[in-house]
């Protein structure tokens, strides 16, 4: 069986996402599986990282962009209207959403229960870890910026350091009728965008356009927004930049469940059943100016294959997931 892997921290499954569904729309392949796993207490996380190897003066990239938090205080210094009191308040509604999602049954259908080992010996781990959906404003209010003194970004509006997996199951449409799978989304499109490093929170709001005009679908047609970023500010500046409320569209993934930089929620490919919304069109998105997949069910989908709006590029990826 071939196989490859890769390597784009924050975007790797959902990278290997993207990768399988172009093989499968070239024809190279039929039947892609993808995932991710990362474990964070193994990670050295770049914060030695030169950019600027050769010469002091070519100082081209600004050492901060090797420190995601650090990333995120910019983000507040270029965009001030975003306040820290803004960043908790989003961090407390994600909790609560989190909450909702476990006690409707929703997440339930999207973990696969294992069995770990940890200080306390073997346990089975069946839901994440880093909920707290007891969280308060005051809570957070007087939570240590550890990223610059006298700063906005806290561990309360952060996404906390987790370990995981996940996988997906790519096929074509040709595949998924002879297998006889029932496709649960299918993937249309997917674009990239590139933003200074010191802002690479940013680089979702270009992305994000590029794969709207590919699609020709507007924000108002989108039933779910899922934002892969640790930090509250991250999922703001988007919201801003896209000009949308934060509200029950938008799904904050790795602020409420954790976020290892290149597993747990990369490949968690667009679909229905990701929150309490049953939506018809889900777009997700990761930092750096990565990846924005846009997904429908395949029924939608199918219908635009046929439509004649201009730009419309449906991918021939269903994913059952």
């Amino acid at each position: 069986m071939p196989g490859f892997a890769v390597d784009r921290m924050c975007a790797g499954a959902l990278t290997a996402t993207t990768a399988g569904a172009g093989e499968i729309a070239m024809g190279a392949a039929d039947v892609v599986l993808v995932g991710g796993v990362e474990h964070m207490g193994h990670h050295p996380m770049g914060k030695d990282v030169d950019f600027n190897p050769r010469f002091v003066a070519e100082r081209i990239v600004d050492e901060s962009a090797a420190v995601m938090g650090e990333t995120a205080e910019n983000l507040h210094d270029a965009f001030p209207k975003l306040t820290k009191e803004e960043a908790d308040a989003f961090a407390v509604a994600s909790q609560h959403k989190a909450a909702t999602a476990w006690e409707q049954g929703v997440m339930a259908d999207l973990v696969v229960p294992m069995s770990v080992f940890t200080d306390e010996g073997w346990t089975v781990a069946d839901r994440d870890q880093f909920l707290r959906p007891e969280t308060t404003l005051d809570g957070l209010a007087g939570l240590r910026t550890p990223f610059r003194a006298g700063g906005r970004v806290t561990a309360g509006n952060s996404a906390g350091l987790t370990d995981g997996a996940t996988a997906a199951l790519l096929v074509s449409e040709d595949a998924a009728a002879e297998l006889e799978l029932q496709p649960k989304m299918r993937l249309v499109a997917f674009a990239y965008a590139g933003v200074e490093p010191e802002l690479m929170g940013l680089g979702p709001v270009p992305a994000t356009k590029r794969v709207l005009a590919q699609t020709g679908v507007s924000l108002d047609e989108i039933g779910l927004f899922e934002l892969n970023e640790p930090f509250a500010v991250q999922v703001l500046s988007w919201c801003d930049g896209m000009g949308i409320v934060a509200d029950d569209r938008v799904r904050p993934s790795a602020r409420r469940h954790g976020r290892p930089p290149d597993g747990t929620a990369r490949a968690r490919v667009p679909r229905p059943s990701a929150g309490p919304l049953r939506p018809d069109r889900t777009l997700r998105r990761t930092g750096d100016g990565r990846g924005d997949p846009l997904g429908e069910p395949p029924e939608r989908c199918l219908a635009r294959r046929h439509s004649s709006s201009s730009g419309s590029r449906p991918a021939p990826g269903p994913s059952p997931s």
